[in-house]
């Protein structure tokens, strides 16, 4: 026991301990994201389930027309309203971790991950409209409203407003669709998308509170700090447990080469001197 402990807190017993340490959990980590990388591929590589949003997407990745009311219809059909979508540690274990530290972090406005996952709030659903619109070549910018976000579409016949949490797209940009003179037709879209009369009222508070709606730059995200928090965390994610596997060797062998001086040292250390008493 004496023997170990003088081992563990010996200079190089201890860095060769610290760097098998290291190394253990640095390879955990990069299993870890390895499997999480393996299971993104392999949800991209799957074939879409027909009529689905992800079959409706890879229709549009090879080719098919965008259409704005279309693609804002099949995002509310193909998924599910929430808010309780957050980073799995299997997506990304830094986000996750840095996400538990601080929960605004634990979100994603990752469009593949979003639809791979299907549960998104009104933010998200147009996160999703803007990256498939973009795609097709058309500019756009979040408008967020009183707890609520749309997005705006600058279409070949002009800007519209469009609202894939409802389902709905209106044939006006937003400095026309906030006013109050745009109640009558906001009240038709929704009432022929089947919407009862106290919804499209809570609706139009919220939409004609114009002192509070902010509309982003074109092609902003909805936040800039999650975007660029996303952005870090996809390639830390790998570089940090690579980077400290490596740091692990390099310890575990810096303690192999120390052990062998101080054994050396031992080896060729001259025999101490018999005592004058004992050479008499």
């Amino acid at each position: 026991m004496v023997s170990l402990r003088n081992k563990l807190w010996s200079m190089p017993g201890g860095i060769r301990l610290a760097g098998r340490v290291l190394s253990l959990c640095a390879a955990a980590l990069l299993s870890l994201q390895i499997i999480s990388l393996a299971l993104q591929y392999s949800l991209r590589s799957a074939p879409p389930e027909p009529g689905s949003l992800d079959a409706y997407v890879a229709s549009l990745r090879s080719g098919l027309t965008f259409d704005l009311a279309d693609a804002t219809h099949r995002i509310y059909e193909g998924t599910t309203h929430s808010d309780g979508r957050r980073i799995a540690i299997t997506e990304n274990w830094l986000q996750w971790t840095l996400g538990h530290l601080y929960a605004p972090l634990a979100r994603t406005q990752n469009t593949e991950l979003l639809l791979a996952g299907g549960l998104v709030n009104c933010s998200e659903r147009s996160q999703i409209l803007k990256s498939l619109a973009e795609e097709a070549g058309l500019a756009c910018r979040f408008v967020g409203l009183s707890g609520h976000v749309v997005l705006e579409v600058e279409t070949p016949t002009g800007w519209r407003v469009a609202d894939p949490d409802y389902g709905v797209v209106y044939p006006m940009g937003i400095a026309e669709w906030q006013h109050e003179s745009s109640a009558p037709l906001i009240d038709q879209v929704l009432s022929a998308a089947g919407y009862p009369e106290p919804t499209i009222e809570h609706y139009l508070q919220i939409v004609h509170s114009a002192s509070d709606n902010v509309v982003l730059p074109l092609g902003s995200a909805l936040s800039p700090r999650l975007d660029r928090v996303e952005r870090a965390c996809r390639w830390l994610a790998t570089a940090i447990p690579l980077g400290c596997l490596l740091l692990g060797i390099a310890a575990m062998r810096a303690g192999s080469t120390g052990r062998k001086v101080e054994r050396a040292a031992v080896a060729i250390a001259p025999a101490p001197l018999a005592s004058s008493s004992r050479a008499a």
